[in-house]
């Protein structure tokens, strides 16, 4: 898990947004991560990669997201520690904070909105703006 993850996402669950998991595991790993964590309530929704025809760079999975969180995508933030990641969420008009994972080459993630050290780094933008 990421540092900072438990952080924001009660922070995102205290503040009413809805948080959707998107992920290219299977729900099965997903269920277990989360739950192993704690954090699974935490989450409005999952999206695996059984749940959709085109896996990330497409689309097709934070479009996904944004319908089962209710909200338009253009509405959405997404927290990506992918390049592939960072690509779909950003083709599905999603506003992207990129957290790199080592070894990442960060002239390869410049599609990003920000690009963060961490979440918590994320939270505070957040917070910066408002929201």
């Amino acid at each position: 898990m990421l540092p900072g993850a438990r952080e924001i996402l009660e922070w995102s669950n205290k503040k009413g947004y809805p948080t959707v998991l998107v992920t290219s595991s299977s729900r099965n790993y997903a269920d277990q991560i989360t739950t192993q964590f704690g954090i699974r309530h935490l989450f409005k929704a999952f999206v695996t990669a059984e749940d959709v025809q085109n896996g990330k760079p497409d689309p097709e999975p934070y479009k996904t997201g944004a319908r089962l969180s209710g909200c338009a995508p253009s509405t959405c933030f997404a927290f990506e520690d992918s390049i592939n990641g960072v690509i779909s969420a950003k083709s599905a008009g999603t506003s992207v904070f990129a957290v790199p994972s080592m070894g990442i080459d960060h002239s390869l993630i410049q599609e990003a909105d920000h690009i963060v050290g961490s979440l918590l780094e994320a939270k505070h933008i957040l917070e910066n703006m408002g929201l």
